[in-house]
């Protein structure tokens, strides 16, 4: 109950402007490697692979991009059954630093996969009885992207998995070098 009522007056930060992003240069690699530790000791049932982590330094706000990150990996441990493979890579590519997390969990229908960045969308409403959540981290990961001028990219097959890409520019853009 209490992380739904972080994440709901998050939201309502967001809806009133009031959410103030403070970037600064972000060495990565550490970043990641700490979520990576983390969530090997929050979920030992599964198999948690860090598959490359290049050592890039961005201009970002840390506290946010771990909540990113940490949004994404949770949806994976929920939706992977115990025994299950999670990955995570890191890799500069061309002018942007894709982060991705895989898993081997029960995937996405096609139908679907559009509207799960959207508040409060649960793609099987019968799910949130047994994994919990309602619909919300993925729409604040989204914002998360779009105020580092990034994007994120789903790919899914049901059966087989999930792979959220978390792609940021490697070069701020002028206006990101402001606070804010």
């Amino acid at each position: 109950m209490q992380h739904l009522i972080e994440k709901l007056l998050f939201l309502a930060r967001l809806d009133q402007d009031m959410h103030v992003l403070k970037k600064t240069p972000v060495e990565m690699k550490g970043l990641i490697d700490e979520v990576v530790q983390e969530t090997r000791l929050i979920a030992p049932e599964h198999e948690i692979l860090l598959c490359r982590n290049d050592p890039v330094v961005i201009s970002a706000d840390p506290v946010s991009l771990k909540q990113l990150l940490r949004i994404f990996i949770e949806n994976s441990i929920k939706y992977t059954p115990a025994g299950g493979t999670i990955s995570i890579t890191s890799r500069a590519a061309c002018a942007h630093l894709e982060i991705s997390v895989a898993d081997t969990g029960i995937g996405i229908p096609a139908e679907d996969q559009p509207k799960v960045f959207d508040r409060f969308y649960r793609v099987d409403k019968s799910r949130s009885k047994t994994t919990g959540g309602a619909g919300l981290g993925l729409s604040i990961a989204r914002w998360i992207a779009e105020q580092h001028a990034g994007a994120i990219h789903l790919s899914s097959e049901p059966g087989k998995g999930t792979t959220l890409t978390l792609a940021l520019p490697l070069t701020p853009p002028p206006e990101a070098n402001e606070t804010g």
